[in-house]
């Protein structure tokens, strides 16, 4: 697996979940999101368009803006 560069851009409460957006810093990224692996803090649903993941939790993550996020590609 490799390493996917990404930092966190907005985490919000919305209603009974919880949502990031993430911006991948790989200029040209090329892969799907069912190609994404994540931490240990899996999405229970998300999205991926334009170099920007969207990610939903049921419960809060941890994440803050501009932490970096743990995300890896096959």
């Amino acid at each position: 697996m490799t390493a996917v560069p990404a930092t966190v851009v907005s985490s919000d409460k919305k209603g009974d979940c919880y949502l990031v957006i993430v911006c991948i810093s790989l200029p040209r990224f090329r892969g799907s999101f069912n190609s994404l692996h994540f931490g240990e803090n899996v999405p229970a649903t998300g999205s991926y368009y334009d170099g920007t993941l969207e990610l939903r939790y049921f419960q809060d993550p941890g994440f803050s803006v501009g932490d970096s996020f743990p995300l890896w590609r096959d």
